[in-house]
């Protein structure tokens, strides 16, 4: 590897480092701040393939409740 490839690759590795991902509810509008404290996710199967559904604190559904 190059000393130039390996600074492309250093300069790639800060900006991941930067990024910052958010969560969106899946009930409400609201997004996380960047350490998502007290959100929940939950792994849905209702489509073809699995996915996972985030909540806030405030729509948190309630884990128990039976339809």
């Amino acid at each position: 590897m190059s000393a130039r490839e390996e600074n492309v690759g250093m300069e790639r590795d800060g900006e991941a480092a930067e990024a910052v991902h958010v969560l969106a509810c899946t009930a409400c509008p609201r997004v996380s701040s960047a350490d998502a404290r007290g959100w929940k996710a939950y792994r849905v199967d209702e489509a073809v393939l699995p996915t996972v559904a985030f909540y806030c604190p405030a729509c948190e559904p309630d884990r128990f409740e039976r339809d």
